[in-house]
């Protein structure tokens, strides 16, 4: 039986480390991006009901979009590996849309609607890219239990 060989410290603390900032990001975004659009913004009635809406939507497809890109990730090869381009990407991508989530762009009305259901839907999106690549890793790190 041959050993495998263990996983660095380093590696387990890179990883362990790199979830912090990610995660940092989604709670604030989770917590406070209605309260934004409550207290900042202050959107009307009819629009807190449309932005409830989308986010309700957005979460059915969230869970539609996860498996698939875990096909996508998972048919990925690049000289970096399989998860750490879509780590990159999703946390570049996932960055500046979380900004514009939280920039009060002067829109009004259904213009405003609309640009927060593409950003709300795109930043599920590239949240996706990174989360799941993320998650997916781990268990690719050893087969040492």
């Amino acid at each position: 039986m041959t050993e495998q060989p263990k996983v660095s410290n380093r590696t387990k603390y890179s990883y362990a480390m790199s979830g912090i900032g990610r995660d940092m990001m989604y709670a604030l975004y989770s917590t406070y991006l209605l309260v934004f659009f409550t207290d900042a913004l202050g959107l009307p009635d009819w629009q807190l009901v449309a932005v409830g809406t989308i986010i309700a939507i957005a979460r059915i497809w969230d869970a539609i979009n996860d498996p698939i890109m875990g096909v996508i990730i998972d048919n990925t090869k690049t000289r970096f590996g399989k998860f750490k381009p879509w780590i990159l990407i999703g946390a570049l991508s996932s960055a500046a849309v979380f900004f514009l989530l939280f920039q009060d762009l002067n829109l009004t009305g259904t213009a405003f609607v609309v640009v927060f259901a593409v950003l709300y839907i795109l930043s599920g999106m590239t949240f996706t890219m990174n989360d799941i690549s993320y998650w997916s890793m781990y268990p690719s790190l050893t087969a040492d239990p």
